[in-house]
């Protein structure tokens, strides 16, 4: 008996169906990395721009706590420097 080759026999519908599969797994794939990439960039810029804001509440704070604070023990804000008293000492 002579030897012949192993031929798979694949019907119609594996013929069709397989192709059919790949094409549909490489385009959700896509649309996958598409959209990972989408949020990922949308994340920097939610990121950065909260890291702004609070660069900018921490400098208003940082203000804030030192005019109340020169109010209170009645120093100057720029120089740090207490007032003279008007006290003539005795």
């Amino acid at each position: 008996m002579p030897s012949q080759p192993h031929h798979f026999a694949f019907s119609f519908r594996t013929k069709v169906l397989a192709p059919v599969i790949v094409v549909m797994a490489l385009l959700v794939g896509t649309s996958m990395w598409l959209v990972n990439q989408r949020v990922t960039r949308q994340v920097h810029a939610d990121g950065a721009q909260q890291l702004t804001t609070a660069e900018a509440v921490s400098k208003t704070h940082r203000s804030f706590t030192r005019t109340i604070c020169s109010c209170v023990t009645g120093t100057s804000s720029t120089n740090h420097v207490s007032k003279p008293s008007s006290a003539k000492p005795s």
